[in-house]
């Protein structure tokens, strides 16, 4: 699609990052002392609509899953492409295909589990496996019926995970080289590099084997698979080494480095979302085109986790530094 047709779209987006709260604004909310202190910050921003509608100071998952929500439908409302869109609801498609298939094997409510994005006909195909008929159902019978019948074959949770995953690589990559555009390439490619090198720290924690890892690994990125799976009993210099070409190198470089001192895989979570902040703001000086659509909604999910984050820590009492430390980067 040309890039002619963003104009208006790009327009209203440009309009719409004026409302994107600042890192100032969250480190100053990182000094509330509690929810109460922190709604009546956020109050002050374009968040006060959605803080005036709390019947309890503490219900800000449904605030923050509102505003999530009503970012997307403007999205897809202004979108010339909604593929656009799609390369980011995947993700909860396929967190929700994982709730529906527990659901139906456990034959257990987990409704509280959905996160109502995307295009996954839930109830529908609650009634397809019901009736038998779930292979009919276009575009994800086929995906839930081999992960139910995974699960017949080899009774392990663990593998719904996995192969939900694995569903969603395919499509972000395949949306991405459908719509042909460098940064839906690089977002789709880079999430499954940063997803492979999280998922081999954790099975080195776990001892997994490296033919172990492999089967949970995912193809796609910008790394060739044989090249992350030849690193498996490498140290972090090695790894880096390997990688450190890879237009990743540098945050994998740090979050590696932050891996080794703290140990936790939060801390190299947060330098990947960091890393597609920088991505997104190198869009700023583009005046129309997808790309600006693809820059904000990098940079509206970051911020509702920035709020996320805020809210837990100030919940459960971490100190204010902590949290400060915790904040991703911000777009604004």
């Amino acid at each position: 699609m040309q890039k002619e047709a963003y104009i208006q779209a790009s327009t209203r987006v440009r309009m719409a990052e004026k409302d994107l709260l600042t890192h100032e604004q969250l480190l100053r909310m990182a000094e509330a002392d509690s929810i109460e202190s922190l709604n009546r910050l956020l109050s002050e921003t374009s968040y006060q609509q959605e803080v005036s509608k709390l019947d309890n100071p503490e219900d800000y998952e449904q605030m923050l899953a509102n505003e999530l929500k009503k970012t997307y439908n403007f999205l897809y409302e202004i979108s010339p492409d909604p593929r656009l869109v799609d390369l980011f609801t995947g993700r909860y498609v396929y967190h929700n295909m994982k709730v529906l298939a527990k659901e139906i094997i456990m034959e257990k409510d987990m409704g509280n589990l959905y996160i109502l994005l995307g295009d996954l006909p839930i109830d529908d195909m609650k009634k397809a496996a019901e009736a038998g008929t779930l292979r009919r159902v276009e575009r994800y019978g086929e995906e839930l019926s081999t992960i139910l019948k995974d699960y017949e074959d080899h009774k392990q949770a663990a593998r719904i995970d996995v192969l939900a995953d694995q569903f969603y690589a395919k499509r972000l990559i395949d949306t991405a080289d459908a719509l042909d555009l460098p940064i839906a390439k690089n977002y789709a490619m880079e999430t499954v590099d940063l997803y492979n090198v999280m998922i081999l720290l954790r099975a080195r924690n776990l001892n997994l084997t490296s033919e172990e890892f492999e089967r949970i690994a995912l193809t796609g990125g910008n790394i060739y698979l044989p090249e992350v799976v030849g690193s498996y009993y490498e140290n972090q210099e090695q790894i880096i080494g390997r990688m450190y070409s890879m237009p990743l190198g540098t945050a994998l470089r740090t979050g590696l480095s932050k891996y080794e001192q703290t140990k936790t895989l939060s801390a190299f979570e947060k330098t990947g979302e960091d890393h597609f902040i920088e991505l997104a703001k190198q869009t700023k000086l583009v005046s129309y085109g997808p790309e600006v659509l693809v820059s904000y909604l990098i940079a509206k999910e970051n911020e509702i986790k920035n709020l996320r984050i805020l809210y837990v820590s100030i919940r459960n009492g971490i100190p204010r530094d902590k949290i400060k430390e915790r904040l991703r980067n911000t777009y604004a």
